[in-house]
């Protein structure tokens, strides 16, 4: 081993690696944005056999400029690239095992009430092909819970109406899933396509091509604005509220992990703790104003 080689000398191995593992470039980006961030101020000029468990300690102060969740993220891609370096077979001064993950607060699953839900479809003309077509979005993401990202690589031909079954790239993990949707978002789909005049594959068009996730995010946005709504009104609010009503109406956990496609359960009960919490209010109320 080169004596003079030190931590920062493995980052672009270990993003090659995590690429070759089959990380999506957002994931890629995020590693790079720690590893040139926090670990290269923290630990990047040290050597590997001069690494501490302490340094824990600098690495959850690099962080905190990078967002509540920022101390957390570059001790996790510090101990993901501590796991690589042993399984490259570079010998480390302790178990990578044992980096604790610091905590950070429980973060409240954002979803959409019903009357939110009613203000923002009426804020899309479906008389106009941008109206029509992001309301059709909108529809079909409330449905399937589908990503942004999986509804732009979605083609017309992907998508069973007889069975309400679409097959799609999962855009995290890459395996093949199947998501449903009902006659509702079915509707708007079919009102969509009958409305477009070419025959270009993707389900959903920007202009003459895909449609991208920033176009369709900057136009929901703009449209959005005024509605009074306190929430961050994009995409991903779709989806959890696809995953909070489907788990208010008693479907159970499991089932809830598999049609959102969660990895973890932990993903999951967060909807779950929201829910929970908003229940304790209602009772709260109903027998401490009888007092």
């Amino acid at each position: 081993m080169n004596p003079n080689i030190v931590l920062r000398d493995y980052f672009e191995e270990y993003l090659t690696f995590r690429a070759q593992e089959g990380n999506v470039s957002k994931t890629l980006v995020e590693h790079r944005r720690f590893l040139e961030g926090p670990l290269e101020t923290a630990v990047g000029h040290k050597k590997v056999e001069d690494l501490r468990i302490i340094d824990r300690a600098a690495l959850i102060e690099a962080g905190k400029p990078y967002g509540i969740y920022g101390s957390q993220r570059a001790v996790v891609t510090f101990r993901q690239l501590c796991r690589f370096l042993n399984q490259r077979g570079t010998k480390l001064p302790f178990d990578w095992r044992d980096i604790e993950t610091p905590k950070v607060p429980s973060k409240m699953v954002d979803y959409l009430t019903s009357d939110e839900i009613e203000k923002i479809r009426n804020a899309f003309n479906p008389n106009s092909m941008p109206g029509l077509r992001t309301r059709s979005l909108i529809e079909f993401l409330l449905d399937t819970g589908m990503r942004i990202g999986e509804a732009c690589s979605v083609n017309r031909d992907d998508v069973n109406f007889d069975t309400h079954e679409i097959r799609i790239k999962n855009c995290k993990t890459h395996e093949d899933n199947v998501v449903y949707f009902t006659d509702r978002s079915a509707e708007w789909i079919k009102m969509y396509l009958g409305a477009r005049r070419d025959k270009h594959p993707a389900l959903f068009l920007s202009g003459r091509d895909r449609m991208l996730p920033l176009t369709s995010r900057n136009y929901i946005r703009a449209k959005t604005k005024n509605l009074g709504i306190k929430k961050k009104i994009g995409h991903h609010v779709f989806r959890k509220t696809c995953g909070t009503y489907l788990l208010q109406n008693q479907v159970d956990i499991k089932s809830v992990q598999t049609l959102l496609r969660h990895k973890s359960e932990r993903t999951t009960l967060r909807y779950y703790i929201g829910i929970d919490k908003e229940k304790c209010k209602v009772m709260h109320q109903a027998v401490m104003a009888g007092i």
